[in-house]
């Protein structure tokens, strides 16, 4: 005699999805439910076959997979925009493992996950349809469970789109077969062996070999060819590569249905939580030498004196990119990720410090502006006007260092440790007076460097105004006449002050790159050839060292010397 079945096994078994050892299908379908055996304790035992009954780790197994998907779409992400393919490969081995895992767990809950989850689509008669599959699942339950069960499809494209970018990668960078983990000999360079192990924590080197750190001492001429530091070597062009385009709907609908996932298991209970990888690595981030409250405001009084400023003074490491990866010219660069802080803002009204006698100088005056010209200028207007920049930083040797890119010069004095509230234009002024302040000390300046500190005149001609800038630079400072060379580097320390004369040109883009201009370029001839200027006077001091190398600097603005002016650059473009 066969038994008869419950009316929901008979469902599945008519599905196909289940069946009892012995009992033909086509009896089940037909078979009316039975009341529950005699003795019979747990009525789920009439509702749920022993097949769709959860597994009482259900939590414990679920929340450890989402919190895997979280890291792994994070990671993923960051492959598909990066430029390092031992990072995608990485990315792609785990993500495979991930899969499998997923779907192991899947079935071990229910036998034909697609029957509990799929999507179904209504009809006339029902526009509700409830699912075939009788589900274990509380509401919560089943949304985390389907949720996974989702996620399958999107990360078995994502497997896809890394393979692809893997290939993309291996055009710029060496994609080599990885040594055992455990380690083995390779052949190395010079055909050498070498015991090497199999990792994917360091970036793949870059085909094209890495620019030298060298560092041009003078300037460049603009009017005629100029060999590098490596002789007629030009440096590799740096690909540009852009995130994986086609791989960002995916990823997004993965990141939404996690956040699902991690709302769902925060209100399960309060003991599980997801944590979010992207939260979790803004906070262990490297250092972004942003200044704290707590010094801000023990320099509030400094602050509060006109033409003040606190800001970090960084050592010359922070703007080196040292990494043998592939290097990506649409990344910002360290200049941009880490500006020198501005100076004065275009309408700030700073001290004047003139000339003795007057500039420009008669014997080359400054052609007035055309019609055309001021109607130009009109016309475009610059949405970033020139600022200057407090261009200082520490080098390897901790000292003092004035960056000086283009055609900026300067020098820096050190005055030892002189009261920087108690600096300013008329206490300089003071300097070689017989009376002075009892409450300032005297500056340690000599009247020879303190007079060419106030006096001097930057050239208005291009060769004159790089001979300058060469003889400060090097130390060949004969015409100078000084007894003691003016330098932009010194020693550097702590709480001691230091005088600097900053003089910086925003030198033009037709200048620079020596490009030839176009018959349009020629008609705004003068415009393009503009070139905004400022001569500074200020003061700094470093009152704090950090653990991360930087510096905590304040500094103040003496005085403003006039705009330099440079009127023969039409004769260095064609």
């Amino acid at each position: 005699m066969v038994p008869k079945l419950p009316g929901a096994i008979a469902a599945l078994t008519a599905l196909g999805l289940w069946s009892l050892p012995g009992v033909p299908a086509t009896l089940a379908q037909g078979s009316e439910p039975a009341s529950s055996p005699a003795g019979s304790s747990n009525p789920e035992e009439d509702v749920f076959p022993l097949e769709l009954r959860r597994s009482p780790l259900f939590w414990t197994a679920a929340q450890e997979l989402a919190q895997t998907q979280l890291n792994l779409s994070y990671r993923i992400e960051q492959a598909m925009a990066g430029t390092d393919p031992n990072s995608v490969r990485a990315a792609s081995g785990q993500t495979l493992i991930h899969l499998r895992q997923v779907e192991r767990f899947l079935e071990s809950q229910v036998p034909q996950p697609a029957a509990l989850c799929a999507p179904r689509s209504a009809s006339p008669a029902d526009p509700n349809p409830a699912s075939p599959l009788p589900s274990p699942f509380s509401t919560t339950e089943e949304q985390v469970y389907c949720g996974l069960w989702a996620s399958v499809a999107d990360l078995d494209d994502l497997l896809g789109l890394l393979s692809y970018r893997l290939g993309t990668l291996a055009t710029v960078a060496a994609v080599k077969p990885l040594p055992l983990v455990t380690g083995e000999w390779v052949v190395g360079p010079g055909g050498i062996p070498v015991f090497e192990r199999g990792s994917l924590r360091e970036p793949a080197p870059a085909l094209n070999s890495p620019v030298p750190p060298l560092t041009a001492v003078g300037s460049r001429p603009f009017d005629r060819p100029a060999k590098s530091a490596l002789g007629d070597y030009n440096p590799p062009l740096d690909p540009a590569i852009a995130p994986l385009a086609s791989a960002q709907p995916t990823i997004q609908r993965l990141t939404d249905r996690l956040r699902q996932l991690q709302a769902a298991v925060g209100n399960q209970s309060t003991t599980l939580a997801l944590v979010d990888p992207r939260a979790l690595t803004t906070s262990l981030s490297p250092p972004s030498f942003s200044l704290t409250d707590g010094e801000r405001s023990a320099a509030a009084d400094f602050l509060a004196l006109p033409h003040t400023g606190l800001s970090r003074l960084l050592p010359s490491s922070a703007y080196q990119d040292s990494s043998p990866g592939v290097r990506n010219r649409l990344d910002p660069s360290a200049a941009d990720r880490l500006p020198f802080p501005s100076l004065l803002a275009a309408s700030a009204s700073v001290p004047q410090i003139t000339y003795p006698q007057p500039f420009p100088s008669p014997d080359l005056p400054l052609p007035d502006p055309s019609p055309r010209l001021l109607a130009a200028r009109a016309l475009v207007a610059d949405p970033d006007p020139f600022q200057p920049r407090l261009t200082l930083q520490v080098d390897d040797q901790n000292r003092l260092n004035l960056v000086t890119a283009d055609l900026d010069y300067g020098f820096v004095l050190p005055l030892g440790e002189v009261p920087l509230e108690a600096l300013d234009l008329n206490r300089l002024r003071q300097t070689g007076a017989k009376e002075t302040d009892d409450e300032v000390p005297p500056l340690p300046l000599d009247l020879p460097t303190f007079a060419f500190l106030l006096t001097y005149q930057p050239p208005q001609t291009l060769v004159e105004l790089q001979g300058d800038r060469n003889r400060i630079l090097t130390g060949k400072q004969e015409k100078f006449g000084l007894s003691v060379p003016l330098s932009p580097t010194v020693p550097l320390v702590l709480n001691h002050t230091y005088l600097v004369r900053s003089i910086q040109f925003e030198v033009p883009e037709v200048l620079r790159t020596g490009r030839f201009l176009t018959d349009r370029d020629r008609r705004y001839r003068q415009l393009l050839l503009e070139m905004p200027s400022r001569d500074l006077l200020l003061a700094v001091q470093p009152v704090a060292q950090q653990r991360d190398g930087s510096y905590t600097l304040r500094w103040r603005v003496l005085g403003q010397f006039p705009d330099p002016e440079v009127v023969d650059l039409g004769q260095y473009v064609d």
